[in-house]
């Protein structure tokens, strides 16, 4: 028993005056904290959704917010029509029906 005392000793002592030992700890010490994280990041994953069965019904669940909504992308779009106003329908006017029917002259419109 003495002699693997020593033997472990004499192998420290090696190791550190070898300058092994510190980064030998360094990098068991980050293998240990990596493993750690990663199951933690396991169990975190499991927990985080629910299941349950497809079924009609009511809604249950209403989310508000307050806040201004942005557009990703503003695209300009324009157009530029100009005519004369050839004849005015006056009376009742039903769904569909023309009221003003006019002399167009389409133009494309860039700014």
């Amino acid at each position: 028993m003495a002699s693997a005392k020593s033997a472990f000793w004499s192998l420290l002592k090696f190791l550190f005056r070898a300058k092994i030992l510190v980064p030998m700890l360094l990098l068991l010490g980050l293998i240990g904290t990596s493993i750690y994280f990663q199951r933690k990041a396991e169990e975190n994953k499991a927990g985080r959704y629910r299941t349950a069965t497809v079924d009609r019904g009511a809604v249950v669940q209403r989310i508000t917010a307050n806040g201004t909504l942005n557009p990703v992308t503003v695209v300009s779009v324009g157009a530029l029509v100009s005519g004369t106003v050839t004849k005015m329908i006056s009376g009742d006017v039903k769904p569909g029906d023309e009221w003003v029917i006019r002399d167009l002259q389409v133009k494309a419109y860039k700014k």
